[in-house]
């Protein structure tokens, strides 16, 4: 069984924070916390619960739209019922009406990740910018040790396994958390706290994750049983319980991946999707 740490990380990035549930959990495992956040409304929320992490600059609550460059003002489409669904990227014509479309100021991630330092951990949760995300990270030269995005599409697994550097993988499904408990940290700076977590947050990251890792090759093959959707896809670079492998071991699995790019860049990032009995 792999030892759980209780050292603080230096850096998490919550990209994509929504109303702030996955905070509290955040902030007992790092020393500052990035969130990113565009709902308006969801960032006074933050403010209001956050008041003294924010004060503290434990917390660095950041207002805007990711984009691919800084902008004064971008369209987002704001569900009027659902604000987990908000989003950058239009939604169909005919759903249209079921969104509020506001103008915001716009970054890039690079930009932000200069301002505020490396992440340790980075948590992506964009409604179908995920994968943008990853790929203007990755192109940077910023590989984060531990990261987690929405399946929605196979982009995100298809540009973290094609940098060879992340050998273990999760598949998390936030709909079937009940009470996940994740050990307590005894720590001056956070105190000691017990957490469980429900549906719609992300849950727990790294080794807080219960049961054994997977390699690539299995990850894909939980993925194409289980089918694309409101699942969390984790990659860590080191291999905590799955055997260890070299990038070339897994050939089949990388043609895969690089056939699944070569897609996406030919018919757009919609274009993504297993194509082996999944669901979306």
């Amino acid at each position: 069984m792999e030892k759980k740490s209780t050292k603080l990380l230096t850096t998490i990035y919550d990209l994509g924070a929504n109303d702030g549930a996955n905070l509290p959990y955040y902030l007992s495992r790092a020393e500052k916390v990035v969130a990113v956040e565009a709902n308006p409304q969801l960032v006074g929320h933050i403010e209001e619960v956050f008041a003294l992490e924010i004060a503290s600059s434990r917390l660095r609550l950041i207002h805007c739209a990711l984009s691919d460059s800084a902008s004064d003002g971008i369209p987002f489409y704001i569900h009027r019922r659902d604000h987990h669904i908000s989003q950058v990227d239009p939604p169909p014509t005919e759903r249209l009406h079921e969104y509020e479309i506001t103008q915001l100021e716009s970054r890039s991630i690079v930009d932000i990740v200069n301002d505020e330092g490396f992440p340790d951990f980075i948590k992506i949760d964009l409604e179908g910018y995920d994968g943008r995300v990853l790929q203007q990270l990755f192109q940077a030269g910023i590989y984060p040790p531990s990261l987690s995005a929405e399946c929605h599409t196979t982009m995100p697994f298809s540009l973290i396994e094609l940098t060879g550097l992340y050998r273990s993988y999760q598949l998390m499904d936030a709909r079937y958390f009940s009470v996940l408990p994740v050990p307590r940290l005894d720590l001056s700076v956070t105190g000691t706290r017990d957490f469980s977590f429900h549906e719609g947050t992300a849950g727990p990251f790294g080794s807080d994750i219960p049961g054994p890792w997977m390699n690539s090759r299995q990850f894909l093959m939980n993925l194409a049983i289980a089918g694309l959707g409101w699942r969390d896809l984790h990659a860590r670079m080191d291999p905590p319980d799955c055997q260890a492998r070299v990038w070339m071991e897994h050939l089949p699995v990388r043609a895969l991946v690089g056939g699944m790019l070569r897609k996406a860049l030919r018919h757009g990032a919609s274009s993504f999707a297993l194509t082996t009995g999944s669901r979306v």
